[in-house]
């Protein structure tokens, strides 16, 4: 009985018998690729290869977990409709890095599936690039006959990784479902009887600015869709009907009144988005991706609730069912997670959908239809599923219409783009940057090879533009490992060694093992250069990656946790971890156990291992399903007691007395099941230790403060406490001043009632008593005094340059008007029968405010 297990054992077997070593799936988030979202294809993993960087294996053999539910490859609005589109699918692949080419490929091929799977091979038809490639049509005429050898066009059989690097033409294999027949016709026509489900790259060229050239080494790039091969061996003509959906499907039969029969029905388009939702949000759960507003965890969000649709709307299922079909998922597929955060996104969801279905209503009555921008406003805003909303316009015969939805989604995607760094696509003739003196030394010679503007190749760079210079070698470190680039100069000499120019570097990025150095020229460049980084920026940078390094280990001592993410630069380091919120005194004792390590001077040291040994080191902190190099850099910090180690490319203090010091800035979530720490440390953190000292000062001398400068997190704890208890003490003292003023008021009026004092219909009072309170608490508490008097009046209290009052008139409108035209920059308002309001002592009079009451 075939299986998706039994499948993936016997393709290991056979390629492994032939040379291959075994890897495993990648994470379907990709490394260090700003060009995609997921990972969806299986020679992700290995785009460096095919870019140049040398491979540690010649023959590779893997199942890759893929993704197309975002950017450029996205099928998610498709699921469900037929039953071969997924957002998640596994990608068999054999791959060959210099080694075998077009003759072994197709052969391992061709004998995989006829002779060790037993496929018919009068089934099977092939396509080829015969333009380029009448190499594999000599190769496969071998195995099949001539007439199922079918020439198809560049668009169908020509694979490029871009708009330039290698690429090259391949080879399909259709399999005819049906059988005892001439199905050539059929090819390439989306006919769901004969299927495409194994494609051969052959990467021999490389597309360049100028056209195409022929590679120097030949690789095989091969991606077999293993859903759509299983199905074939299984005999049914359905992704759906294969045993890592059918768990899935025949679980949720279980828990709702339908049954999954493979056809068209809502209920059968229902189950097919469950059951692949489900093991989407599975694999995502697994490889780390949390929901959120943005990137691959906003994909995730979109495709929950889709699935929440479909789940609640028409299989009637009942809240919590989606995480039970999550974790069934899982486990189908040998994955351990945790789906209780599903649970909390569902509910979030539903709660969402109530606002959203507030707003369409809203469109529909201000014009009394529906617009596309609409439509993208419910799906970008609201998370509402395009086949969500014209689902409800039809149910509520609400009119509407798409143009324009496309127009929207074209422009997000656009900003998105633009939001991220732009890439060199310019081809570079010359070896890749040498990058080590990063490490050891400042100050530098080094040749210019090439100058970017605009992404193209320039001869000369005008002075003052946005530029991009890559020389043969550099000590600047380029952005990776969540440390940033550095900033610097770049001088230019002419022959007679003459300085003739400075480049004034803002970042540095590597792409493609070359290092960016991106600024703007002053003076003229020219091929003889010195470069130095800022010594300054660099050293507060090593202070902050060192830190983030301390702070991991000691996290791990307060719990099982693995880190998520960093960002450090000069200024201050963030740090992204799975957890739930901190306490108080865990934050205060974390703080306290960085310090303490950090004043006990210990030595930091770099060494470099090969891989295997560090991943088999559990002593060695490590990112989760990080790709890396075969030689990596370990960083250790060891003070006798302590030793920590981690995997680490970035730069370092060489003893820990060089931090100083590290102040824990905040502890945030920023996702599900993540938090977020800010941190400064150094000169920084002693600039927050002074800024803590400053304010104790102001609030030992009664004062109340307002915290508007960086602290640590129990520094503002303490801060806002003796905020507090200040205010209750002042508190205190202004009951007891409005208790005395309240008798020398009544005395007052008692007074004015047998005597006018000139203004019969007003009573004035100036309340200096209160002048050493807020200017809050002031009208607060002349409001309180004025509700005891039933005659029109006036009370009045001097505070920071300015006169607040409180008063009461029988026509407070006009009594607003007067006020402010007679009295400069005076501020008024009506609350209810009173009026509040400032005047500025300079131009402030109690005769002519008294006057404006007449």
């Amino acid at each position: 009985m075939w299986s998706t297990n039994e499948l993936k054992k016997r393709f290991f077997a056979y390629f492994e018998k032939r040379g291959h070593k075994v890897l495993p799936s990648s994470s379907v988030v990709p490394k260090n690729d700003p060009t995609l979202l997921f990972t969806n294809s299986g020679m992700v993993q290995f785009k460096s290869y095919f870019l140049g960087e040398k491979s540690p294996y010649k023959r590779v053999v893997t199942s890759q977990r893929c993704i197309r539910a975002g950017g450029k490859h996205n099928d998610l609005d498709d699921v469900g409709k037929d039953n071969y589109h997924h957002t998640f699918f596994e990608m068999l692949g054999n791959w060959s890095f210099g080694d075998y080419f077009k003759e072994e490929a197709i052969e391992f091929a061709y004998d995989f599936l006829v002779n060790d799977l037993k496929l018919d091979k009068n089934n099977i038809y092939v396509t080829i690039y015969e333009e380029m490639d009448t190499e594999s049509k000599r190769i496969w005429s071998k195995y099949v006959d001539p007439s199922r050898i079918i020439s198809a066009s560049f668009k169908d059989n020509f694979w490029e990784m871009g708009e330039y690097g290698p690429c090259g033409p391949c080879t399909e294999i259709h399999y005819d479902r049906v059988g005892n027949r001439d199905a050539s016709h059929l090819v390439n026509k989306d006919d769901p009887e004969v299927v495409e489900f194994w494609n051969i790259v052959f990467m021999e060229y490389e597309r360049t600015p100028k056209g195409l050239e022929p590679l120097k080494i030949k690789h095989i790039d091969t991606g077999i869709g293993l859903e759509r091969l299983l199905s074939i061996l299984m005999g049914v003509k359905s992704n759906y009907m294969i045993d890592t959906f059918q768990n899935i499907i025949k679980f949720v039969e279980t828990k709702c009144g339908f049954k999954y029969e493979d056809k068209n029905s809502l209920q059968d388009v229902a189950f097919r988005v469950l059951a692949d939702h489900s093991r989407t949000i599975a694999v995502c759960l697994n490889d780390n991706v949390s929901f959120s507003s943005e990137g691959v965890g906003y994909v995730l969000r979109r495709i929950l609730r889709r699935a929440v649709r479909h789940a609640h709307d028409t299989l009637k299922l009942e809240k919590g069912v989606l995480s039970q079909c999550v974790a069934k998922a899982a486990e189908c597929m040998g994955l351990e997670i945790d789906a209780s955060v599903v649970d909390d996104e569902e509910a979030l969801f539903l709660k969402t959908l109530v606002k959203g279905l507030n707003q369409l209503m809203k469109m529909y009555e201000s014009k009394g239809r529906l617009d596309g921008p609409d439509i993208f406003v419910l799906y970008d805003t609201y998370g509402f599923p395009v086949d969500l909303t014209e689902l409800i316009v039809k149910e509520k015969q609400i009119p509407f219409s798409m143009e324009g939805f496309n127009e929207c989604v074209n422009k997000a995607k656009e900003t998105s783009s633009k939001s991220n760094k732009k890439l060199v696509t310019v081809n570079f003739d010359f070896q890749k940057t040498d990058d080590s003196f990063k490490y050891t030394t400042n100050g530098i010679t080094a040749e210019l090879k090439a100058a970017i503007l605009d992404n193209e190749s320039v001869s000369v760079l005008p002075e003052g533009a946005l530029a991009i210079l890559v020389f043969d070698r550099t000590c600047f470190y380029g952005e990776s490992g969540g440390q940033v680039g550095d900033a610097g100069t770049v001088e230019f000499f002419d022959e007679s060694s003459r300085k003739i120019g400075v480049f004034d570097v803002q970042d540095t990025q590597i792409q493609r093992g070359y290092v960016l150095h991106i600024g703007q020229l002053r003076g003229t460049a020219s091929s003889s250069a010195k470069l130095t980084y800022n010594e300054s920026i660099r050293s507060a940078t090593r202070a902050n990656h060192s830190s983030v390094h301390i702070l991991n280990y000691f996290l791990r001592t307060f719990m099982k946790t693995e880190q998520q993410g960093s960002l450090v630069d000069s200024e201050r380091a963030r740090f992204d971890f799975e957890s739930k919120k901190l306490s108080d005194s865990t934050l205060d004792s974390l703080e306290e156990k960085i310090n303490q390590f950090i004043t006990s001077n210990a030595t930091v040291t770099v060494t470099a291992h090969p891989k295997d040994e560090v991943l088999s080191n559990q002593g060695i902190i490590k990112m989760a399903d990080e790709d890396y190099p075969e030689t990596v850099r370990v960083v250790t910090m060891c003070n006798g007691p302590v030793t920590i180690k981690e995997v680490c490319g970035g730069t370092h203090v060489s003893n820990t007395s060089e931090i100083k010091c590290v102040r824990l800035l905040s502890e945030s979530g920023i996702k599900a099941n993540t938090r977020r720490i800010m941190l400064v440390s150094g000169k920084k953190a002693l600039e927050v230790d002074e800024n803590a000292e400053s304010l104790r000062k102001r609030l030992m001398a009664g004062e109340i403060v307002k915290i508007d400068c960086q602290l640590s997190i129990s520094q503002k704890r303490e801060i806002e406490g003796m905020n507090k208890d200040n205010l209750k003490r002042m508190q205190k003292e202004l009951e007891s001043s409005i208790s005395s003023l309240k008798k020398e008021i009544e005395t007052g009026l008692l007074n004015f009632r047998v005597s006018s004092m000139g203004y019969p219909d007003v009573f004035s009072y100036e309340c200096a008593e209160l002048s050493k309170f807020s200017r809050k608490e002031i009208v607060k508490s002349l409001g309180s005094l004025i509700g005891s008097i039933d005659v029109a009046c006036v009370l009045f209290a001097e505070k920071d340059g300015e006169v607040q009052f409180v008063a009461r008139a029988s026509e407070p409108e006009n009594l607003c008007s007067k006020i402010e035209s007679e009295f400069l920059s005076s501020t008024v308002r009506i609350v209810k029968d009173q009026l509040h309001g400032s005047i500025p002592k300079n131009c402030f009079s109690s005769e002519r405010l008294l006057q404006a009451f007449q």
